[in-house]
């Protein structure tokens, strides 16, 4: 007999099924509710921690264990949410916005110990302002910190995807800076992983079309492993790959001390080979190309790399918001290098720095006797600008042949600032500069005021910049070409020099403290194929005071008016090469003296030089020396040329009049000259003029 009492299976699965729907929708809707009444107490609490505001849309629980927290987003500190939060501020006041979160947690235990323990959380498509961004984390910084560590020791999972951080586009085509992020803990073991790659967006119109197109850079790809420890935190390896860059690094943190070490391989001469997909029309919101033709290999070719970076040693004291850095050491191409100093975490980015340069003696392109370089700097950072005062020094062994002939070198720089914020195209500013240059007998000193430069920067293998500054009383412009295909950059140059008082040069030469007048000039500097400086000035309405040679023109010829020399020009060409400095093309116009010839001053300050100077005949007229001489030429002729060769050591010249060219000149303008008494009469002259020349 059948017994209609008893429950078939399926409506016993039925009824425990619909119990599940029903009890997973009471827990569904209660925690969807708690989740809604807690939104605000959450709002509360993120902003009682940092003055940025904060704002989630809502908090969505789904079975069994996820909840999506739907974009939450922070604005300025100047602008505050209405009523429960339900307004959302305007998108132009939001620096940081997070669409989506999801969060999992682990529902035993929030069952059985009635507590919330997450097990991973997921930012997707996490937007910001790259430096309103930055200016968060350095504002917050150390609450940051304190905040992680009273996270519980548990096992987690983090991670970013496709988060993008805007660059500034008041300039040019936007960009971004894309990123994924991954870390997982498990026990005292971390590990993480991710990519960071730049874009670039560019339109184009073609006729009555306009074109978009998205340029990827070459991501950069890193990986890293590690350990939590009691007092900190041992850093296994952090690995970091693009197409142009490989580095390692390995190290810990132990307390405040932070050690570390790593090499890095780079090939500064890399250029992109982005790929461009044009789409016409005008995109949607944040949409451009879809993707690439191809991905590109983050592997990097060591046959290419002109950069090493080795056996790096660094010791941080994390006095935060203060970083101090004991010692950071390493060989960049053979060439050793220490950096000392600090970093501050401010409203601004403080830096104190001191930095060691020992050049290797095994590149060819470094100069043979540079010993050492050493810069000390004090600078700050702030959004993108630069500005900092500092001096460099350059430490020179004893001179050899064929180097520069330099003890030391000292460059002083004050007010320097730097903008980027239309980079490449970055300005540059000076307050002053100081150029002090030494060798073994003298001392020279170059002065800069109120110094201006523009540096483009786009192309890869060649920098330009252009520059003005006062100098002196006059100024002076210029631009430089820099070719870094090599690894050490080849310079060219050209400077243009307008209004300068000779007479304050003497801190450059110090035989303009004996010239006067307004110097115009045209200069050239060039590091390859060899190193060397030349060019050419001129001085109008000036004049020469108790010049050396003149002085000893004036006392040998008995002209005390050669001892002031009143010109209406006098100009020269110069060089300075590995083998000396010269002056060229030496050309001197004046009522009564005109002066031409070469001035060489080569190795060791031992000078080689040939004078010409032209005299007027009124002017020796006013010699007794010359009276018998100018008896026996012809009255037509206006001047007399006299050559004189200079010779020895700078400070201990050895001055000779060339006698027997002026008696070839003679020749032509004595009458009767080839008659033996008239010959013998000019002989005699000569010898009273050279009566006291001492060679």
């Amino acid at each position: 007999m059948t017994n209609y009492l008893r429950t078939s299976p399926t409506k016993i699965i039925f009824r425990l099924v619909l119990v599940m729907v029903i009890i997973a929708a009471i827990i569904t809707i209660s925690g969807n509710i708690l989740l809604s009444k807690s939104k605000n107490t959450i709002i509360s609490a993120l902003g009682a921690r940092i003055p940025e505001k904060p704002f989630i849309k809502s908090l969505v629980y789904f079975p069994p264990d996820f909840i999506v927290v739907n974009t939450i987003s922070f604005s300025g500190p100047g602008h505050y949410l209405k009523r429960e939060g339900e307004i959302t501020p305007p998108p132009d006041e939001q620096f940081l916005v997070i669409p989506r979160t999801l969060i999992r947690f682990s529902l035993w235990e929030l069952i059985i110990k009635r507590s919330l323990s997450v097990k991973s959380i997921c930012f997707y498509n996490l937007r910001t302002d790259y430096h309103k961004f930055q200016e968060l984390i350095k504002n917050n910084f150390q609450q940051i910190v304190d905040f992680i560590k009273l996270l519980p020791r548990q096992d987690i999972k983090l991670s970013i995807k496709r988060a993008k951080l805007e660059l500034a586009r008041d300039q040019g085509a936007p960009g971004y800076i894309r990123a994924d992020f991954l870390l997982k803990i498990k026990g005292d073991s971390i590990t993480g992983s991710g990519l960071i790659n730049k874009e670039t967006a560019n339109s184009s119109a073609f006729g009555m079309r306009k074109f978009f197109s998205r340029i990827k850079g070459a991501p950069l790809r890193y990986n890293f492993k590690g350990f939590l420890q009691d007092d900190g935190f041992s850093l296994e390896n952090l690995e970091l790959k693009r197409q142009n860059f490989y580095a390692q690094l390995w190290g810990d943190l132990t307390g405040r001390i932070f050690q570390a070490n790593g090499f890095v391989f780079a090939n500064t001469a890399f250029q992109e080979p982005p790929y461009q997909l044009p789409v016409p029309g005008v995109p949607k919101k944040n949409k451009f190309s879809p993707r690439r033709t191809r991905a590109l290999s983050s592997n990097i070719d060591l046959s290419l790399v002109n950069l090493h970076i080795l056996d790096i040693d660094c010791r941080l004291n994390l006095r935060l918001p203060d970083i101090q850095i004991e010692h950071l050491n390493f060989i960049l191409n053979n060439n050793p290098i220490g950096i000392k100093g600090s970093i501050g975490f401010h409203d601004k980015i403080l830096l104190d720095m001191a930095l060691s340069f020992g050049p290797a003696k095994l590149e060819k392109h470094v100069s043979e006797n540079l010993k050492k370089i050493d810069l000390a700097i004090e600078a700050s950072f702030k959004d993108t600008a630069v500005n900092g005062s500092g001096t460099m020094l350059f430490d020179f062994i004893k001179k050899q042949k064929a180097s520069p002939p330099l003890d030391k070198l000292k460059v002083d720089f004050k007010d320097l600032g730097l903008h980027f914020d239309r980079y490449p195209l970055v300005k540059m500013s000076l307050g002053k500069l100081n150029l002090f240059c030494e060798t073994e007998s003298n001392k020279y000193k170059v002065a800069l005021e109120d110094v201006g430069a523009t540096l483009y920067l786009k192309q890869d293998r060649f920098k330009y910049i252009e520059f003005d500054s006062r100098f002196y009383d006059g100024f002076l412009k210029g631009q430089a070409r820099m070719d870094l295909t090599g690894p050490v950059p080849k310079i060219r140059s050209t400077i243009k020099v307008k209004a300068v008082t000779a007479n304050k040069l003497e801190d450059i030469l110090i035989h303009f403290s004996k010239v006067y007048g307004i110097l115009d000039g045209r200069m050239f500097f060039g590091t390859y194929p060899a190193l060397g400086l030349g060019g050419r000035m001129n001085i109008q309405n000036g004049y020469l005071h108790n010049f050396e040679f003149f002085k000893w023109l004036a006392d040998f010829f008995g002209l005390p008016a050669l001892k002031k020399i009143d010109f209406h020009r006098a100009s020269s060409r110069f060089a300075v090469t590995e083998n000396g400095a010269s002056l060229y093309k030496i050309d001197l116009n004046s009522q009564d003296v005109n002066l031409g010839g070469y001035f060489k001053l080569g190795i060791n300050d031992f000078v080689s030089s040939k004078m010409s100077l032209a005299l007027s005949r009124q002017l020796l007229g006013e010699s007794p020396k010359f009276t018998r001489l100018l008896k026996l030429i012809s009255p037509d002729l206006d001047e007399l040329t006299f050559n004189f060769q200079l010779s020895g050591i700078l400070h201990r010249m050895n001055f000779k009049w060339l006698k027997s060219d002026l008696k070839k000149e003679l020749q032509a303008h004595i009458p009767n000259f080839i008659e033996r008494k008239i010959e013998r009469g000019v002989a005699q002259a000569i010898e009273e003029v050279s009566r006291a020349d001492s060679n």
